[in-house]
């Protein structure tokens, strides 16, 4: 539809819809995913591992268990707390109780036994030094352990209680008694990580931060410390850094689910489906918010550069500019009576060439007029612009004497400015549309002045702009048609059906509202429906590609692949640079029967058909990177997605590449991170 921006497909949002997987789904497989999770060759886990382990834990007496905290966020905020009065916190070395009648006291230290007495062996009074010397070391030894586990009790149930001041000050006095006593890493990896919530808690995220490299330093894959990292740098509006951190949490436990399963490869296929499931690591719920926040920040840096540094305009598709056409009324009339007239390109060429030869400017204008329409109609864009700059001449040229009225100087002066339009120069094009409504406003010049606001990222002024075009002629059926896909971009699926009935009421050969309307009903699951629009819009133009295109996609809903693919492919036949078809087919292969290869090279045909087609790239690069096993491979898909970016002009599909790019980026980063040296399975064990 338009006015979109003429780099989008008319009838991509449902191509792009059927082809799109969740992100946070899709982020759990990329970078190696099927390989290294075991989902190519298919390995099976038993928990007895895990139940052992559980044993173990519990043999602990509860006087040695250094417990962990759940540090993740509350539903309300906490409040800053109040700083206690002077002297109101107890001494490090013997902690106080918090106040709770829920929170039962720590354990008593373990009863020291009744000292034996010996009596005193004749000329051994150095034995007996040394030996009260050790016992001496070993009873203060034996207090600092009690004091440890106090700090390290009493603190977790001051953090608990909200009371994280005095949480924090144990914990730090039990790490300077672990540190002392050389405990085993485990213990001080989980009192770093304590101290680290207990300082988000109040407001030091850097100094959490400091713990928390601490705790990696020890276990690179610490999940709590990673998320917590990711919430800092999400606060301190660092959300690439915050990817690395969630991303790093998939991969390390992506890599203990794997091991797990190779185990256990031996098993029926059934189990090990099964525990697969199971154990598959699920996505961080902050994972959509994160990669969102990344796309967006990394939208604004490429535009913000764009400013200084313009891109290439690109050659749009002969299907971008068909389809825009097919919007415009004024075309479909001059199609029509095209085909009535009957009259061969070579006569209209030399009505141009007769008039040029008479010098009389009316009769070159319309000639021109005439031959670029022929053009048009024939899918010659090219010629076409070629004729529209020659009008763009005469204009420029002729005196008042020989110049075409005010209406008729402004609708050329619109076209002329359509194929800037097309070209992507939109400043020049929105010249030609003002000058054309500063001498005779239409409803069409607003129409397609919108085109260009919305290109220009400002979709709420286009909708005024064409509510404006509606006022001024309410049975204009073109406003309805472009205001419905502003109300596509908006998800407002009600709005659109109503203008696009109100269009079809209007116009009932308007094949493109029909296509366009079964598609939305197919959204909405009223494929039944859908079909008479389809075949109606199949009488009317049945040499149309999106006819079979979206044919192919309601027998794709109703589950027959084999009428779809036929369809898709008289779509292709009938318009090769319709990248759609192209995306819809290679999808279908690739969830019916996961031949990467196949699917791979219909996505490379749309591409081929349309290089800006950024659903394209972000398929095959979400396809590759899930059998990606080097580093390197991974480098060159961020980099040819890159190029791809590169290339893309609206900001919709930008983000999107960019989401993709950010988390390849943040597991590769993460990966080296976690110590990994590829995405093979088995090589980081």
């Amino acid at each position: 539809f338009a006015p979109c921006p003429v780099g989008r497909r008319v009838a991509e949002p449902r191509g792009r819809q059927c082809a799109m997987v969740e992100m946070s789904h899709r982020a759990l497989y990329v970078l190696g995913g099927l390989v290294a999770l075991g989902l190519v060759t298919v390995a099976v886990l038993s928990l007895s591992s895990e139940d052992d382990k559980q044993e173990e834990e519990e043999e602990q007496t509860q006087s040695e268990r250094v417990e962990e905290l759940d540090d993740e966020p509350t539903e309300e905020p906490v409040k800053p707390e109040t700083p206690e009065p002077s002297g109101a916190a107890a001494p490090a070395d013997h902690p106080a109780e918090p106040s709770s009648a829920s929170s039962s006291p720590p354990p008593p230290p373990p009863a020291e036994a009744p000292p034996v007495e010996e009596k005193p062996t004749a000329g051994a009074p150095a034995a007996d030094e040394n030996a009260a010397a050790a016992a001496d070391e070993a009873s203060d030894e034996q207090k600092l352990q009690d004091e440890f586990y106090k700090c390290s009790s009493v603190g977790t149930k001051y953090f608990k209680g909200q009371k994280y001041k005095q949480a924090h000050e144990l914990f730090s006095r039990a790490i300077e008694i672990g540190e002392q006593l050389n405990l085993e890493q485990g213990k001080l990896e989980t009192l770093y990580n304590n101290r680290s919530a207990v300082l988000e808690k109040l407001g030091r995220p850097m100094e959490s931060l400091a713990d928390c490299i601490t705790v990696l330093a020890m276990n690179p894959g610490h999940s709590k410390v990673r998320k917590r990292r990711a919430r800092i740098y999400m606060a301190q509006e660092n959300p690439k850094d915050a990817l690395v951190e969630l991303c790093a949490v998939l991969l390390a436990e992506r890599e203990t689910a794997r091991k797990q399963l190779e185990q256990y490869k031996d098993s029926p296929p059934q189990v090990q489906q099964m525990m697969m499931q199971k154990l598959a690591p699920q996505p961080p719920a902050e994972l959509d918010t994160v990669m969102q926040a990344c796309g967006k920040t990394e939208v604004a840096r490429i535009m913000k550069e764009r400013e200084t540094k313009p891109i290439p305009k690109p050659t749009p598709s002969d299907c971008t500019v068909n389809q825009l056409l097919l919007t415009y009324s004024e075309f479909l009339n001059r199609e029509a009576d095209d085909k009535l007239q009957g009259r061969m390109t070579k006569e209209l060429i030399a009505d141009v060439q007769n008039a040029e030869a008479s010098g009389d400017i009316a009769a070159q204008l319309a000639a021109l007029n005439d031959l670029a329409f022929r053009y048009m109609a024939t899918r010659k864009f090219a010629e076409a612009k070629e004729q529209w700059r020659k009008v763009e001449g005469i204009l420029k040229t002729s005196d008042a004497d020989g110049a075409p009225s005010a209406a008729e100087k402004s609708r050329l002066l619109r076209w002329v400015g359509f194929f800037y339009h097309v070209n992507f120069d939109l400043d020049t094009a929105l010249g030609f549309y003002e000058e054309a409504e500063a001498l005779f406003p239409t409803a069409d010049g607003l129409l397609m002045k919108a085109g260009i606001i919305v290109d220009k990222g400002d979709p709420d002024t286009a909708m005024e702009l064409i509510n404006q075009a509606g006022e001024r002629d309410p049975r204009n059926v073109d406003y309805l048609v472009h205001r419905s896909q502003l109300w596509i971009l908006k998800k407002e699926l009600d709005k659109v059906q109503e203008d696009l009935k109100s269009a079809i009421e209007l116009r009932p050969d308007h094949a493109l509202a029909m296509l366009r309307l079964a598609t939305v009903l197919l959204h909405t699951n009223q494929i039944q429906d859908a079909l008479p629009l389809v075949e109606k819009a199949e009488s009317v133009r049945p040499r149309l590609c999106e006819v079979f295109q979206v044919k192919g996609e309601l027998a794709l809903a109703a589950g027959n692949v084999a009428e779809a693919m036929t369809n898709l492919d008289k779509a292709i036949k009938l318009d090769p640079t319709n990248p759609t078809p192209y995306m819809d087919k290679g999808m279908t292969i690739w969830q019916t029967t996961l031949n990467k290869d196949e699917a791979l090279a219909e996505f490379q045909k749309a591409i081929t058909a349309d290089p800006t087609c950024a659903s394209a790239h972000a398929r095959i690069a979400e396809i590759k990177l899930q059998f990606i096993v080097s580093f390197g491979d991974a480098e060159q898909v961020v980099a040819d997605l890159g190029d791809a970016i590169g290339q893309c002009r609206e900001t919709e599909e930008m983000q999107e590449l960019c989401m993709v790019r950010s988390v390849a980026q943040a597991q590769l980063e993460a990966a080296k991170d976690l110590g990994f040296s590829s995405f093979a399975p088995g090589i980081n064990s």
